[in-house]
């Protein structure tokens, strides 16, 4: 996860909060459950994201930015896990193409 940022929520049941989401960005449920509302994706004129339920050790990643709703259902810590900015995975992926073409032949 080099390059990646991470937030960590606690939530104790019941209480709800809105957290601002990137896409590709992981929602993770380290602990407890909650009711994920994610961002409105629409679809036509319906919304396809519709609420979920993830419990611990399930995760959840964001296809559009906006706000989320998390709900807690019981006593929860919630990961927050950016998505790694593009330069970065650039960067990485020419030093790794170097290093498997131009490397080899020194």
């Amino acid at each position: 996860m080099a390059g990646q940022s991470m937030q960590t929520i606690q939530l104790a049941r019941g209480t709800r909060q809105f957290v601002p989401v990137a896409p590709g960005m992981l929602i993770v449920v380290a602990r407890g459950a909650v009711r994920l509302r994610p961002p409105p994706g629409w679809l036509s004129d319906a919304d396809h994201n519709l609420a979920r339920r993830l419990d611990a050790e399930q995760c959840f990643e964001a296809s559009t930015g906006g706000h989320a709703e998390l709900t807690a259902l019981e006593s929860t810590e919630v990961l927050l896990i950016a998505p790694e900015p593009f330069l970065a995975r650039l960067k990485t992926l020419a030093r790794e193409l170097y290093r498997a073409t131009c490397a080899r032949r020194t």
